[in-house]
């Protein structure tokens, strides 16, 4: 049975403890103060302690403290009514203090929450009954020289995949060695040995002589089999310490390398260790401005854990940041660990530097990763480091997951094989509009093939996947586009280039679930060589990310029950999308709003009977008179807006005659609405002379008729 032993000054919570304790069915015994406690440790030899933090004579971490040279180390809960960064700070002492810590518990606490904790604790099976380890031999000079002439040290790789796709990036090359008379040795011993002998650089040189000749081996098969199709993009990282600026010779040789194995510094990432070292910052300045100059990404390793690192990463031309794996590995369970990585990405996009996070070991921390915008990630969740013959498998069975992955977050969705949806045609006419092209489509990839969501200038609603230019697309991450299909090695023996329907412009843009999985593009097709303008191309990813948020938002929450328009959530959303657009495009809006009136008190009294009919029928005039806007929503009880963006005015003004000719048809045929009004304003902004959300619904209001309902219109330029 497993024994339970609580230190608590107040004994009134010890005789609680004790109750919860044993009503879980453990064998549980208590003390108020140290000294009877410390005497039950030794004589009773429990299991699990549950310390209590703020004690009378003393407080917890001492007492655990004194109990760090037991042979025997229970487990602990640690408990308080202090702030929980306390807590977790105390759990990290007693961590520190060689014991295995289950948990904490902040006061009051609930107690099942304490017997879910026990739960993770087995009885009768201490710690102390596994079998002595054997102290492993100290690694000395002259092993290290020995290892260096036997040729013993070697090169594991473990990969790097993109958080938002998880698409490989690349690879992190690990020195490893192992000598025949102890075994591994781990590289916290030979690298600190390397580096106090002044045989850093040596290890370094058998780093690069083992890695590039693999990585120029693995790009150059991958790009024959075309396994990996952003293979330009894949990255191999190796590690230099920042004593290898004393003899900077390193770099040049690894330049030599690179030359003689044909690969180019910017497919190169060095992470250097230990910044803070590095004395002379204006000869370690030089060396890593020429680095970049040639073409090499640098990327600044562990930041957080030292006092300087802000500092250097301020002063030197660093490309990449790596989050240190102690926040990473804590991020799951720890609200600081995720308050520090969020601030890590937050600052180094705001310098324009990617972001690594190492030491990823679940599916929480990936996924919190990702909804922060991490750039890419590493860890024993996503692979171990791997011998070089075992690449290959990793890759094809990472390929066959990613997929898998991809097929169920697009079937999540349900949205293949549905019927048009005007969420979407909507964009599409708005994409084709303004980035003007015969073609416009968002197609998701299914297994075998592509299926057209929502289209403009293409004849079929599928084709196969294999060979078409949107399979091509998604595996590029953002945006993708091609001048002239049959200038450019991927496109130019493509079946849709060199015959019907001979395609020679494309453009693409990812289109991600909410996940972050990639199910589908934003693709658009001309059949003449042409090449979009800067505003175009930021065009064609504002209109992707309105797709995508089409994808993530509550239909519930953003739609209308009754008219199946938009409601005021879901209008203010995708105005404020549409503005940035108008602005970005410097594009006309124009808005329309329409208010009904119900003026006859007869209708008054028998409101509830016709109005929510009568609101429909509106709707549908609506829908038919405005069919060509970019968004239509009811905002209010009675109240519709209606928005148009890069539109003539002949178009909306036909559109507005048209509702006035439906409205009086049908106060002519249905005499039951009769005496049902409405007001029609019109707000006109040319070139996204629009600023704001906020300032649309003033200028509505300064336009509000306020007098008898009635068929009007006005313009506010």
């Amino acid at each position: 049975m497993l024994k339970v032993l609580v230190l608590d000054d107040d004994r009134d919570n010890c005789l609680t403890l004790e109750h919860i304790v044993r009503y879980a069915g453990y064998d549980v015994c208590s003390a108020c103060d140290s000294g009877p406690f410390l005497q039950l440790v030794t004589n009773w030899q429990p299991d699990v302690l549950i310390v209590d933090l703020l004690l009378g004579d003393t407080d917890g971490i001492s007492v655990l403290a004194t109990l760090e040279q037991l042979k025997v180390k229970p487990a602990v809960v640690v408990v308080s009514g202090a702030s929980p960064r306390l807590l977790e700070a105390a759990s990290r002492s007693a961590i520190g203090h060689g014991f295995t810590v289950l948990g904490t518990l902040a006061k009051p606490f609930n107690p099942d929450a304490l017997r879910q904790l026990l739960l993770k604790q087995k009885p009768n099976q201490p710690l102390a009954d596994a079998p002595a380890q054997p102290k492993p031999k100290t690694l000395t000079l002259d092993m290290l020289q020995r290892a260096f002439a036997e040729q013993a040290f070697y090169v594991a790789y473990q990969p790097k995949i993109e958080c938002r796709t998880t698409t490989l990036t690349g690879f992190e090359a690990l020195c490893r060695l192992h000598l025949a008379d102890i075994g591994e040795v781990s590289p916290e011993q030979f690298i600190p040995l390397c580096e106090q002998h002044g045989l850093i650089n040596q290890l370094t040189r058998c780093v690069i002589d083992n890695a590039l000749p693999w990585f120029a081996t693995f790009l150059q098969s991958h790009r024959q089999l075309a396994s990996l199709s952003n293979i330009a993009n894949v990255r191999l990282a190796i590690n230099i310490s920042a004593l290898s600026f004393e003899q900077p010779d390193i770099f040049d040789y690894l330049t030599e390398q690179c030359h003689n194995w044909q690969l180019t510094p910017s497919s190169i990432i060095l992470e250097l260790t230990e910044t803070s070292a590095m004395a002379d910052v204006v000869r370690s300045l030089d060396i890593l401005t020429r680095l970049r100059l040639q073409g090499f990404h640098l990327s600044i390793d562990d930041f957080g854990t030292g006092f300087s690192s802000v500092l250097q990463l301020v002063r030197l031309p660093f490309s990449e940041l790596k989050i240190d794996r102690h926040f990473v590995s804590s991020a799951a369970d720890s609200k600081e660990s995720r308050l520090v990585i969020s601030s890590i990405i937050d600052m180094a996009h705001a310098l324009g530097l990617t972001v690594t996070a190492e030491g990823i070991e679940d599916r929480r921390t990936l996924s919190f990763l990702q909804k922060k915008h991490c750039d890419t990630a590493q860890g024993f969740y996503i692979a171990r480091p791997l011998a070089p013959d075992q690449i290959d498998d990793w890759v094809n069975q990472h390929q066959d997951d990613k997929e898998l992955a991809r097929l169920k977050a697009l079937r999540a969705l349900d949205i293949l094989d549905s019927a048009p949806e005007e969420r979407f045609d909507r964009i599409i006419r708005l994409a084709q509009r303004i980035v003007q092209v015969p073609a416009c489509s968002f197609s998701l990839m299914d297994q075998h093939r592509i299926w057209y969501k929502s289209k403009i200038g293409m004849p079929l609603n599928e084709i196969a996947r294999k060979g078409s230019l949107c399979e091509l697309a998604i595996t590029h991450d953002g945006s993708y586009c091609i001048n002239d299909t049959l200038l450019h090695p991927d496109t130019c023996r493509n079946s849709m280039v060199v015959s019907a329907p001979f395609v020679r412009f494309y453009a693409g843009h990812v289109i991600a679930a909410p996940n972050g999985v990639v199910i589908g593009s934003l693709c658009f097709i001309d059949f003449t060589p042409r090449q979009l303008s800067v505003s175009q191309q930021q065009a064609l990813t504002d209109l992707a990310a309105m797709v995508e948020e089409e994808l993530t938002t509550n239909q519930r929450n953003s739609l209308d029950p009754l008219t199946k328009f938009k409601n005021r959530t879901g209008f203010d959303k995708r105005a404020q999308s549409l503005i940035k657009l108008s602005q970005r495009q410097q594009l006309p809006l124009q808005l329309v709003n329409i208010k009904l009136c119900f003026a006859s008190m007869e209708l008054a009294d028998s409101f509830n009977l016709f109005h929510d009919r009568a609101l429909k029928d509106v709707s549908q005039l609506i829908k038919k008179a405005f069919s060509g806007a970019d968004l239509i929503a009811r905002i209010e009880d009675n109240s519709f807006n209606v928005l148009f963006l890069a539109q003539d005015d002949s178009l909306l003004s036909m559109a507005i005659a048209s509702f006035h000719g439906l409205m009086t048809n049908r106060a002519g045929s249905k005499n039951t609405t009769a005496n049902m009004q409405y007001t029609l304003s019109e707000l006109h902004y040319p070139q996204g002379e629009l600023m704001s959300l906020q300032q649309l619904y003033l200028h509505l209001d300064l336009n509000t008729v306020s007098d008898k309902p009635q068929q009007t219109s006005g313009a506010l330029c």
